[in-house]
């Protein structure tokens, strides 16, 4: 079976950017996300970050995406820092994968112009639709006008609603998908910004409502299956964010269970704390696995329904690993747990921030019980 298989293994290209991406992770993001839950992030220094490992939605924009593992991978360490700081380059990353699959040159040329020479430049996302609707189950509907097409329905957790520098909006034409890619606002589009989010407060985020918006023909990106599984391709970038956010979690709450003393003995040297912490750690390997593998398999599935149950369960999985690892994170330090003096709270609510933003109701372990 075409690709049966897959290399679990990463280039050394993808090795270096990864190490340097844990390294500002580690320091970088995770020093400045309480601040940016606060005051919003710093996207022209994030950007610049991006561009060390070649990673800028510009050079994205101009290059192509060869591998979607890269992307998968960069965002897991961006997410490892702060799953609120990296939700801006998630937004990016996945204009880019979609435009990049589907586009032409002279619109992913256009769409590139945005960001060239302005660290400024945002991008958003408009797919997800409320109450667990998968791509082939959006409600957002596309028509010709006879001279564009109009576009008209809701959607939610939108990064930058309404007034980013590149959009890209995924409705339905008919049983197809549609897409159209255009920069600045747009009339018929009316952003909402969410206050007071649970999570992910760092970027702004919202839904975004869509009366009868018109777009040009020279607008709408290339349908089929193609279209389909780029849709799917940066589906999976949110899933590498929660697994980013769970293995934060699981090495903050490993390192603790190490270093806290009860009794005289380390938390870890308990069974009823050491084998939840294991099988946790399992567990992640698991679910990026199956996120890569999803990834993997979007370049040779060629049935709708396929390609949507692969996502969604690597998706499904990520965000109930995500939950999971900073509950029992949280559980696990106790009261301190849910104070803002450590970042395993605002881990706790960044899951079910982006546990919120794709799944399936019927597959869908996610629970606060």
């Amino acid at each position: 079976m075409p690709g049966a298989y897959f290399d679990l293994g990463l280039s050394p290209v993808q090795q270096a950017m990864r190490a340097e991406l844990h390294a500002i992770a580690r320091t970088d993001l995770r020093g400045r996300a309480a601040e940016a839950e606060r005051a919003g992030l710093d996207l022209p220094a994030l950007v610049r970050q991006l561009d060390k490992v070649g990673l800028a939605p510009a050079a994205l924009f101009e290059r192509g995406i060869d591998d979607p593992h890269t992307l998968l991978v960069a965002v897991e360490e961006l997410a490892y820092g702060d799953a609120g700081i990296a939700w801006a380059a998630v937004s990016a990353f996945q204009v880019a994968t979609i435009v990049c699959a589907c586009g032409t040159d002279a619109q992913r040329q256009a769409a590139g112009a945005a960001f060239t020479g302005n660290e400024a430049a945002t991008a958003s996302l408009l797919v997800y639709e409320d109450f667990g609707r998968q791509p082939s189950e959006f409600e957002t509907k596309v028509t010709w006008a006879g001279d564009g097409w109009t576009v008209t329905g809701r959607k939610g957790s939108v990064a930058y609603p309404a007034d980013a520098d590149v959009s890209l909006l995924v409705g339905r034409d008919g049983d197809e998908p549609a897409a159209f890619c255009f920069a600045g606002a747009r009339t018929g589009l009316a952003g909402d910004r969410e206050a007071g989010k649970i999570g992910l407060d760092a970027t702004p985020s919202g839904p975004v409502f869509i009366q009868e918006a018109a777009f040009d023909a020279d607008e709408r990106l290339s349908s089929g299956l193609a279209l389909h599984r780029a849709i799917g391709q940066a589906r999976l970038l949110v899933a590498a964010a929660s697994v980013g956010l769970a293995r934060a979690a699981l090495e903050y709450c490993a390192a603790y269970a190490v270093q806290r003393t009860t009794w005289g003995s380390p938390l870890a040297q308990h069974q009823g704390v050491s084998f939840p912490l294991i099988e946790l750690s399992t567990e992640l390997e698991e679910v990026r696995l199956l996120s890569w593998d999803a990834a993997a398999s979007l370049a040779w599935l060629d049935e709708v329904a396929e390609i949507e149950r692969h996502v969604t369960r690597a998706v499904n999985r990520a965000s109930a690993l995500a939950l999971r690892a900073s509950r029992d994170g949280v559980q696990l330090i106790g009261v301190r747990g849910i104070t803002r003096e450590l970042p395993v709270e605002r881990w706790y609510r960044h899951a079910a921030a982006l546990g919120a933003v794709d799944f399936d109701l019927l597959e869908m372990p996610f629970g606060l019980s």
